[in-house]
């Protein structure tokens, strides 16, 4: 934790490490932004906020401890770690082609830097067009007596199974002449006689 025993500036006007730490973090960040501009965004009530910008930038106490701070971050990230990143420059340059008191060949600079950062100067990758194809999957190509030895292997099993299958047609039993005599008290269906009338037995 911070010591402010020794600051003469009341208490509620000094930050907190962790308010500290993110001051810090922003003005690393941003360096060229006012004083006031880190401290009021981690601190949004604004006489509050005045009152620790007065502390970190004018009160010696209050510069060493954001100095402190700002050596502390640097070798525990790196430089690296601050400086700032593609959305960042994107966001500037853009801010600055749109400001009206900029130039306007300054606008168009900026503008052009913007197209190549965000990479709108390189041409399209070309798509090769694509055919979809519905494809049948042949066999090998095969010699002519290997095509012919498997006909004839092919042959040979239906032959087989065709000779299977007659005779366990032959073999079936046939129904028996017992079974074919009428029976004496069944009725027996009417024959006709040449001029095509019935008659009964």
């Amino acid at each position: 934790m911070t010591d402010h025993s020794h600051s003469i500036n009341a208490p509620a006007d000094i930050p907190d490490d962790k308010q500290l730490k993110r001051i810090a973090e922003l003005t690393l960040r941003e360096p060229k932004e006012p004083p006031y501009y880190a401290v009021s965004r981690i601190i949004p009530e604004e006489e509050h906020a005045k009152a620790v910008t007065h502390y970190l930038y004018k009160d010696a106490d209050g510069r060493a401890e954001l100095e402190d701070e700002q050596t502390r971050l640097i070798e525990e990230y790196g430089e690296e770690a601050f400086l700032p990143g593609k959305c960042d420059l994107l966001r500037r340059l853009f801010e600055i082609a749109n400001t009206p008191s900029v130039e306007a060949k300054d606008q168009v600079a900026a503008l052009d830097k913007y197209a190549r950062i965000a990479g709108y100067d390189k041409p399209k990758e070309e798509q090769p067009d694509t055919i979809v194809t519905h494809v049948m999957y042949a066999p090998a190509p095969q010699s002519l007596d290997e095509w012919g030895a498997k006909a004839s292997t092919q042959q040979s099993r239906v032959h087989r199974e065709a000779q299977e299958s007659e005779t366990v047609r032959q073999s079936d039993p046939k129904p028996s002449e017992s079974s074919q005599k009428t029976h004496p008290h069944r009725p027996q269906p009417a024959e006709s006689n040449a001029l095509g009338l019935q008659i009964g037995r």
